[in-house]
């Protein structure tokens, strides 16, 4: 892998918090693995929830998710139910639509198997976060991570607002990026160097300010 150690600025997102896979779903398998990696290598000091597999703070319940709902980046890579509930551990569920007024008002990020995003986005921002990144549709696991990395590069080491970020991440897949290519772990440089990743470059949104 390749090492991006000392290319972040960890004094940025200090209070992160990643929600992983809180009840082991199918699908999510991917999510603890690229938790470890975004944490050890760009969120030294955050907070995982779940199935984090190293440093973990909590499972991942319904109590421990709400306490965090102010974080400034909030990665809620767990299930989703209709319209906007989590699915998280014990098992224990969290309805977006009734947490207003529960000091939110970070970043939130969900996984591209979250379904709805629309109404997912729209719980999240009425509850007071500031933004809201998710997908327009689902995209294959490795191309996601891969993106996904893409994305904290640029809100971490690139110091990029949330809409601008995306936007980066849009230009880079679709190889129009002029500035030198960010340095990537070796699984995510194969991806995108197969090509399978350049039709999804709009999959990723930004709604928020």
């Amino acid at each position: 892998m390749s090492d991006v150690r000392g290319t972040a600025r960890p004094d940025r997102h200090l209070d992160a918090v990643f929600v992983a896979d809180p009840r082991g779903e199918r699908g999510l398998e991917w999510v603890s693995g690229e938790t470890v990696l975004l944490r050890r290598l760009l969120y030294p000091r955050s907070i995982g929830l779940g199935n984090a597999v190293e440093y973990v703070d909590g499972t991942g319940t319904a109590d421990e998710v709400r306490a965090h709902l102010g974080a400034s980046m909030l990665f809620l890579g767990c299930g989703v139910s209709p319209p906007a509930v989590l699915r998280l551990a014990g098992p224990t569920e969290l309805d977006l639509t009734g947490v207003a007024g529960a000091a939110c008002g970070g970043l939130a990020i969900l996984p591209p198997l979250a379904t709805g995003f629309p109404a997912v986005s729209d719980a999240l921002l009425a509850a007071g976060f500031s933004g809201v990144v998710g997908w327009r549709r689902p995209v294959p696991a490795p191309v996601a991570t891969a993106m996904l990395f893409l994305l904290h590069l640029r809100l971490v080491d690139g110091g990029l607002p949330p809409p601008v970020a995306v936007r980066a991440v849009r230009v880079h897949l679709r190889g129009a990026d002029a500035r030198p290519a960010p340095v990537l772990p070796e699984h995510h440089v194969a991806t995108l160097a197969g090509g399978l990743a350049w039709g999804h470059a709009d999959s990723l949104v930004y709604r928020g300010l």
